[in-house]
């Protein structure tokens, strides 16, 4: 594979492999700077003398980024209140997420995420909101290890590019799942994907219609759902499997 096809198609790997190239890089930089600064006696004091005040410059630069940007990194990223700890969740119940100009806490997610992991057996099907990635699309089954319908659809074109059509039709079946107010539909998505359990959070009624979200309580109503969990604005539902067509 040649350069060009691999940054196109796995720019993770040039990535990984550009950390290391930068760590050997940096470690020949530092070597060859020192022994620039003194080993140029030839270098007259008006060429030798403004290379090394721009050198000093540099490097003052370089270590004032981690110096300053760190803590506006954690203001802009971090809930004030979070503890600092090891666990990757524990910032969630101090978080919020803005999507589609909707802002809502994630607080039910984190919670939901722990009753899943202690309730749950086994490995159910998720259907949950998706969305781009680097954003908050696919958060049950990222903090479950769950199967879900897509997952970050770029990734799974990426790596199989020869299903790139199939990865979007899944990504509107989930769409259709949520957003159609009718429950056949819903039905439909649910029996294709042998869905086991819907998530509707804070995400959901972010990004779907409520038309849509609305029909759960009448698909639980009618025997087709049925409500497992209901906490802080996150409910998971049971898939009926009985009931689908």
């Amino acid at each position: 594979m040649d350069l060009v096809s691999l940054q196109g198609d796995r720019m993770n790997t040039v990535f990984k492999y550009w950390l290391q190239v930068w760590f050997l890089l940096a470690l020949a930089a530092g070597i060859a700077a020192a022994a620039l600064w003194n080993r140029v006696p030839a270098w007259v004091g008006i060429v030798r003398v403004p290379w090394q005040i721009v050198l000093v410059l540099l490097v003052t630069l370089a270590v004032l980024y981690p110096v300053t940007a760190t803590g506006a990194k954690m203001q802009d990223r971090w809930a004030q209140d979070a503890p600092i700890t090891l666990d990757g969740l524990a910032y969630m119940p101090y978080a919020e997420r803005s999507e589609e100009g909707q802002t809502f806490s994630v607080a039910g997610d984190y919670y939901a995420v722990h009753w899943l992991r202690q309730s749950v057996e086994g490995t159910p099907v998720l259907l949950e909101a998706h969305t781009s990635e680097y954003r908050w699309g696919n958060r049950i089954a990222n903090y479950t290890g769950y199967p879900a319908i897509v997952g970050w659809n770029w990734h799974q074109r990426q790596q199989r590019p020869t299903m790139t059509e199939q990865v979007w039709a899944r990504v509107g079946d989930i769409t259709t799942a949520y957003n159609s107010p009718f429950m056949d539909d819903a039905l439909e998505v649910f029996a294709r994907y042998d869905v086991d359990l819907v998530v509707v959070g804070g995400l959901e009624r972010a990004l779907y219609s409520p038309a849509g979200i609305s029909k759960f309580q009448q698909m639980a109503a009618l025997g087709q759902l049925t409500l497992i969990y209901d906490y802080q604005g996150t409910q998971i539902y049971r898939v009926e499997k009985e009931m689908l067509p």
